[in-house]
Order: C-alpha cells, then sequence, then structure tokens
C-alpha cells in the first residue's frame, strides 16, 4: 500500500493527498467539498465567450476529470491491502466518481453549452449555404420570370449575417447568380425564339389563307361560268322537247290506260285466289280440328283404362296382402298356442298341476319373469 500522494489531485487541491487521508473516514466528502468550492469558484471566474475563456474552462474540466482518476487509483490501491474495507471503500469510489463526474458536466456546463449553440450555428449556416446551391436545379422548361425570382431569393439570402462563412457564401452566390443569369438569358432567348417561330407560322398561315381564297374565288368563277353554259344548253334542249311533249303524252297516257287495265285484271285475280286460300285453308283447319279431336278422346279413354286396371290392381294387392297378414297370423297364433301346450306338459311332467303350469307358461309369455322366456 502506497501513501504517496497521487499526480494530478494537487491541480485541483492545491496540495498532496495520501491514499489513506484520503479514504480516511469522513474525509473524501470533506474532500470533494473543498474540490467542488474551488473548482466552482474558478468556473465562475471564466468567460466562456473568449477563447482563452473556453480553454479555461476545457482545462478546468480536464483538472477534475484527472482528479477523480487519481482518487479512483487510491481507492484501488487501497483494496489491494484492506481487503476488510473494500466493500466501503468502493462505495466511497463511487460516490468519488458519480460526485465528480457530476461536478464535471456542472462546471463544464457554459462550454458544453457553447459547443452545442457554435454546432447549431455552423448547421444552420450549412443549410443556408445548401439552399443557395439548390436554387441552381431550375427545370429546363422554367420561364425567365420563375428564374427571376430565384435570383430575387437568391439576392435576400445573401443578406445573411454569414460570419466566418462570409468568403465561402460569397464564392457560393457568386456562383449561383452566374449559373442563374446565364440560365435567364437562356430562357429569354427561348422565349423569343418562340415568339419568332409563332410570328413566322402566322405569316405563313396568312399567306396560306390569302391564296385559298383566290382559288375559292377562282373556283366559284367556274362555277358560275359552267352554269351559265349548261342554263344555256337546258333552255336549247327544252325547246326541242316541247316540239314531241304533245306525242309523248299520248303515247303516256296510253301506256298508263293499259298499265291500269293489267293491274285490274291482276288485282281480280289475286282476290279470287285469296278466296279460293281462305276456303281450302277453313277446310283444312276443320280437318285438323277433328282428328285432333278424335285423338284427345282416345287419349282420355286410354287413360281412364289405365286407371281402372290400376285400381283393380290396387285392391287386388290390397287384399291379397290383407289375406297374408290374416294367414300369418293365424300360423303365428297356432304356433305360440303349440309352444305354450308344450311348455306348459313339460311344467306339468315336473310336478306343476295343469292351473299352476298354465299360469306360469302365461307369466313368462308375458315377460313377467325375470331372466326366463320362452323361445317361439
Amino acid at each position: 500500500m502506497s501513501d504517496q500522494s497521487e499526480p494530478g489531485t494537487d491541480l485541483v487541491l492545491g496540495g498532496a493527498v495520501t491514499a489513506v487521508v484520503a479514504f480516511g473516514p469522513g474525509n473524501a466528502a470533506k474532500l470533494l467539498d473543498s474540490i467542488e468550492r474551488k473548482a466552482r469558484e474558478e468556473a465562475a471566474a471564466l468567460d466562456v465567450s473568449t477563447r482563452a475563456g473556453r480553454e479555461a474552462f476545457a482545462s478546468l474540466g480536464l483538472k477534475v476529470a484527472k482528479t477523480k482518476t487519481a482518487f479512483d487509483g487510491m481507492g484501488k490501491s487501497l483494496v489491494d491491502g484492506w481487503k476488510k474495507q473494500a466493500g466501503v471503500i468502493d462505495q466511497e469510489r463511487r460516490m468519488i466518481r458519480d460526485r465528480l463526474d457530476a461536478l464535471k458536466e456542472e462546471v463544464r456546463k457554459p462550454l458544453t453549452e457553447y459547443e452545442n449553440a457554435e454546432r447549431d450555428r455552423i448547421a444552420a449556416h450549412e443549410a443556408a449555404l445548401a439552399e443557395i446551391i439548390a436554387f441552381a436545379d431550375v427545370p429546363a422548361d422554367a420561364s425567365p420570370y420563375q428564374i427571376a425570382l430565384r435570383m430575387d431569393d437568391l439576392t435576400a439570402k445573401a443578406k445573411r449575417s454569414w460570419q466566418e462563412f462570409s468568403t465561402r457564401a460569397t464564392m457560393t452566390i457568386g456562383q449561383i447568380n452566374d449559373r442563374l443569369t446565364d440560365l435567364h438569358a437562356a430562357a429569354v432567348k427561348r422565349e423569343a425564339d418562340a415568339a419568332e417561330l409563332d410570328r413566322l407560322r402566322a405569316e405563313h398561315a396568312e399567306r396560306e389563307r390569302q391564296e385559298a381564297e383566290i382559288r375559292q374565288q377562282e373556283r366559284e368563277d367556274e362555277i358560275r361560268r359552267r352554269a351559265a353554259e349548261q342554263a344555256r344548253l337546258d333552255a336549247e334542249a327544252r325547246a326541242a322537247a316541247e316540239l314531241g311533249e304533245a306525242a309523248r303524252r299520248e303515247q303516256a297516257a296510253e301506256l298508263a290506260r293499259v298499265a291500269a287495265q293489267e293491274a285490274a285484271d291482276r288485282a281480280e285475280a289475286a282476290r279470287v285466289a285469296a278466296v279460293a286460300k281462305a276456303e281450302q285453308d277453313r277446310l283444312d283447319a276443320e280437318r285438323r280440328a277433328e282428328v285432333a279431336r278424335k285423338e284427345a278422346a282416345a287419349q282420355s279413354a286410354e287413360r281412364e283404362r289405365v286407371a281402372i286396371d290400376a285400381e283393380r290392381k290396387r285392391a287386388a294387392d290390397a287384399k291379397a296382402a290383407e289375406e297374408a297378414e290374416t294367414a300369418r297370423r293365424t300360423a303365428d297364433k297356432a304356433h305360440r298356442a303349440k309352444v305354450n301346450n308344450e311348455a306348459m306338459s313339460g311344467l306339468v311332467a315336473a310336478g306343476l298341476d295343469d292351473k299352476a303350469a298354465r299360469a306360469a307358461v302365461i307369466a313368462i309369455a308375458r315377460g313377467a319373469v325375470p331372466h326366463t322366456s320362452i323361445s317361439y
């Protein structure tokens, strides 16, 4: 067991401390009170807003961590020699570790908060730069107006306080602005080219319309000329046709008279044929009706005969069944009487009188005698 002071403890305590002293009864808590008070006094005197102050916070946290390590090491060395006090010492060590860990977090808290704030601040700058870079992702069909809006957004982003990112932000903003400027110029040219193409197409369509009107006028003039010529020819034809119109009308009248007579003859022949066909149809219908009536009567008579035969057979079968059942019952009754008489004779032969034997057979036959029966 060593009683030498451990390196590092005097960084906070301001003097040497031996393991025996450190882990004496109640000493650890007193030492920790002193260490905590001194560490907190030093932390309160530091300024986290300065580089020197932040380095001092880090150094103070490291001192506390080293003190914890030194105490823990001294405790371990005492455990090797003081086996009986291992539980007490281990409990003290855990208490020391926990309190010094908490003290380290406490005294380092301003620096930790500062570091977290720095990370958030830097992440915000990086996110803003990423958003600026995304401005260059312009759709291929974007209009000059849409690109100009992005350029306005870029200008607004450029006004951000970039702090130490100013150089990088200035370079990135310049690159993206050049890119958007080129895209805007290309979009303006694309729209101008499209407008020129529309103008040329409109001029071409107008020329085609005018040429179509000229062709239409020429077609209409030709139609009118041909109509006039046809009217002249039609007039000449009508004049020539009128010369023979009377003869044609007379011939047509004769033809119409002949056609009318032929039509009348055909109508009369059709009427006569229709009358004859109607009479024949009536006679045929009467014959078919008579045949159907006779067939229906024959079928009805056959059904009646079949029904009578079936009823006769049913009656005969019922009578035969009844006679058979009567014969069966008579034969069964005679058989049972024979068996009963034989059983009664056996009982008489066994010593019973006729009356007692008869009563015994009747009781057995009725099932009134347990475990005894007559086999018919």
